[in-house]
């Protein structure tokens, strides 16, 4: 079965005799990403309901992934070390003193 369940359609743009279906809306177990429906939101992202429909929406800047919300590290990307006492990413920022920074996960 396809699991998208409401569909856009428009004309190409560089192509006037070709159309364009985007999916914006998917079926039980599915989430919407980008046009698409998929069972798991990639890396980046996370699960969130937006107007009655399940969709990937964007981590905040540094978060390499969150959950729950945009702004709910859980991770961080190069650079940035996550402060577990706010789950956030933050740039640039020495650890508190007796902790060191863990390059891998990258937080303190």
């Amino acid at each position: 079965p396809n699991p998208c369940t409401q569909c856009s359609v428009t004309l190409n743009v560089t192509n006037s005799s070709q159309w364009a279906v985007t999916c914006i809306g998917c079926g039980v177990g599915y989430l919407l990403q980008q046009g698409n429906c998929t069972y798991i939101c990639p890396i980046g992202t996370f699960s969130n309901y937006i107007n009655n429909k399940t969709q990937c929406s964007q981590c905040a800047t540094g978060c390499s992934s969150c959950s729950i919300a945009q702004n709910i590290c859980t991770s961080c990307q190069n650079g940035y070390l996550l402060d577990i006492s706010t789950s956030t990413c933050n740039l640039n920022v020495a650890c508190p003193l007796n902790y060191y920074i863990n390059s891998i996960k990258n937080s303190c």
